[in-house]
């Protein structure tokens, strides 16, 4: 306020209008990785990403697939969404990725089962099999073997040895 020197007195007012011109940040959290025998996939929880703004005190976030959902097989890209109060939006990807297991679980129990010969005609010798798991063991085989829908079926070889295989 200025004021002459016959005491008049002036003022002056003027507005000030804040623009928010910037978007949201979006920080992810590392990419995810689980597995699972299941043909349909997962349900996979992830870490919640995190939004900051310069005027927004939250930033709202959304996401493509939500955490807790089932995944399928591979790699899905999940996508976070920010968006501020003047509606802004920042976006961020990381991956969730399903695979299924390179080796099948062992159970508590053993499971299988077990076959054996003495021996056909003039091949001499025995052989036993023992499947556990995917394992395939034969020794002192003089005989070959195979399994076909649970069932053993010996076939007369040569009288090599054969080493233990894994299927």
């Amino acid at each position: 306020m200025s004021k002459p020197s016959a005491d008049n007195a002036s003022s002056c007012t003027f507005s000030v209008t804040v623009r928010d011109t910037t978007p949201p940040s979006v920080t992810c959290p590392a990419d995810v990785a689980v597995k699972s025998l299941e043909a349909e996939g997962a349900a996979v929880t992830f870490t919640p990403a995190t939004a900051s703004d310069g005027v927004t005190t939250s930033p709202r976030l959304t996401y493509s697939h939500a955490s807790g959902s089932v995944f399928p097989q591979g790699t899905t890209p999940v996508t976070a969404t920010a968006r501020d109060e003047a509606g802004l939006t920042a976006e961020r990807t990381f991956q969730v990725t399903v695979r299924r297991p390179t080796t099948v679980p062992v159970p508590d129990e053993p499971i299988g089962f077990g076959c054996s010969s003495g021996g056909l005609g003039n091949v001499g010798g025995g052989a036993w099999l023992l499947l556990m798991g995917s394992v395939l063991f034969l020794q002192q085989c003089t005989l070959r073997a195979w399994v076909v829908r649970g069932a053993c079926a010996w076939e007369a070889a040569s009288t090599r040895r054969a080493s233990a295989a894994y299927e």
